[in-house]
Formats: C-alpha cells, structure tokens, sequence
C-alpha cells in the first residue's frame, strides 16, 4: 500500500474583486466490503459553513481535520479549518487579502495562494506562530495560480504568463527555478511519496493527460489520460487515481485503461469537481456548484 503524503487541490486563478461561484463542501465515509472487496460510501453530508463560496479542501497529516477557503461576502476569501471530531469550524485568517489553496506542509505552518489588494498572485506561508500572518514563500514571482509540494524544500508552481499557464519547479532554500515547462498546465497536484509529483497537461479543454515526474531522475512519464470533460483528481493510499464527472466517482483502471465509475452522488450533492482524500483513505471531502463548472 502507497501513503499518501497529500493531495492538492488548487486555485483557479481569480481576479481580485470578481465575484466567485457558489460552492460547497461535501463529506463521506470511504470502506471496503470485506464480502465483495468493493469499495463502500456513505451518503455525503454538508459541511454548514454559512458561506457562498467554500472550496480547495486539504486534509492535514494527522487526518483530524481538513483545510478550505471560503467568502463570506463573495470578493474576499480567508482559510479555515473543520475538525472532524466535533464538526467545529476554526477561521485562521481575517486579512484584506485573500488566501486560496491552503495546505499545512509543516506542523503549524500553512501554505497559501495569496492574491493582495493589487491583483498580485504570490506564494506564502501562514505560521500559526506569528497568528497566521502570511510570509512569502517565493520572493518575486507575482503570477502564481497554483502549486504543489514536491518535497520540503522543492515545489511545483503553475505561473501565470501572458494569459496561459506554464509548470515552474522551484527551491525554496536557494530561491531559484531548476525546471521550466511550457505547457498547458492544469490546476491538480498529487504525489504519493516525496521526490515526485503528479500534474495534469491539458490538451482540449476536455482531454489531456495526467504526467508523473520524478525529481531524483528527472524522468516524466504518462500516467493515465483524463476524464474526459475533467480534470481534478485525486490519489488514494492504495495507489488508485479517482476523478469526478457528472455527479459520479470514477476510478481508472490500469489492466483495462479506462474509467469506471465507483458510485453515484448526482442525487445527493449533485455535480462535484475538486476533492480531497484523508490520509487513510476513509474520508472524502467534495466540493459541489450548480450550473457551469467555475
């Protein structure tokens, strides 16, 4: 069995100011049937947040709660935490600015697309020390739509440029780009163990490919194609890859190359697209919209 070290779950570049979709949070409980070997959910239950817009979910490495952005207002986004084991809902940051794609890379420490007051997309990191005032990760690149951790000290970006996204590894302790690719990069990250990390290359905007890249051998590879019409994603600890379309899970199986669906949530939180899994596999976390996908 794989461990998941975590799975990111990103930003879609938004204009500061504009107004943001209406989404939710989902959650259900994920097992095996130990008859059937069949994988089991439970029905999905809302996170009440009281908000419009609730999204980008990232379990942390204990697996008691998970991370999210949400607007109270629809223009302005900050970071909270929902803790499983009484369903309380914790706002870690109250700033002008607003914070999207949170995940906690250290104990305590948070990272976060922040986009400032003047568009500004930068990369930073929110301390719980310093009352999760936030810090730059990357000193000057503004353009930063969305990331992914690769190891401590390295982290793939997808930069802004001219309207188009490109995929950008950096090194946090040196402050320099050891890899640039032009590509059409989507906004899903995932890696099972450090050193590596999964992104998605879209060709259409309904096809593309998930791509492996190994930071030890500079290799990258196929993984599998896309669902087609999607492409967030996420990776379970046994090794699976799921995605979302339509209102139902699917799972690509490798010996047959395709997709199979798991289940079918289209009734109960209707159409999902981002999602995160708990480190154990056993929780699920959805973000459900209505109408066209943001």
């Amino acid at each position: 069995m794989k461990t998941v070290i975590s799975v990111f779950l990103l930003l879609t570049a938004i204009t500061a100011g504009a107004q943001m979709p209406a989404t939710e949070l989902w959650i259900t409980n994920v097992s095996t049937d130990t008859v059937t070997n069949q994988m089991k959910f439970s029905k999905p239950v809302p996170i009440v947040t009281g908000h419009v817009y609730n999204n980008q979910p990232s379990f942390t490495p204990d697996g008691n709660s998970f991370l999210f952005s949400s607007s109270t207002d629809s223009t302005q986004t900050d970071i909270y935490q929902f803790m499983l084991k009484d369903s309380g809902i914790v706002q870690l940051t109250d700033s002008p600015e607003s914070e999207y794609s949170p995940e906690m890379y250290e104990k305590d420490k948070i990272s976060v697309v922040r986009v400032e007051e003047n568009k500004a997309q930068r990369f930073c990191s929110l301390n719980k020390e310093d009352d999760y005032q936030a810090n730059l990760l990357v000193n000057f690149n503004d353009s930063v739509a969305y990331y992914g951790w690769i190891d401590k000290d390295n982290v793939a970006l997808c930069v802004l440029n001219n309207g188009k996204t490109e995929l950008q590894i950096f090194t946090l302790s040196n402050q320099q780009y050891i890899l640039q690719m032009a590509e059409k990069t989507g906004r899903c990250f995932g890696r099972f163990t450090a050193g590596e990390f999964f992104f998605v290359v879209k060709e259409t905007d309904s096809t593309g490919m998930i791509l492996h890249f190994d930071m030890a051998t500079q290799n990258l590879s196929e993984f599998c194609p896309l669902l087609t019409g999607s492409e967030d994603f996420v990776l379970t600890p046994d090794g699976s890859v799921w995605m979302g379309k339509e209102g139902k899970l699917f799972q690509f199986d490798f010996n047959k190359k395709e997709w199979t669906e798991l289940t079918d949530f289209s009734k109960t939180l209707g159409n999902f697209y981002r999602m995160a899994i708990s480190p154990d596999g056993k929780r699920l976390v959805m973000v459900s919209y209505h109408g066209k996908k943001p």
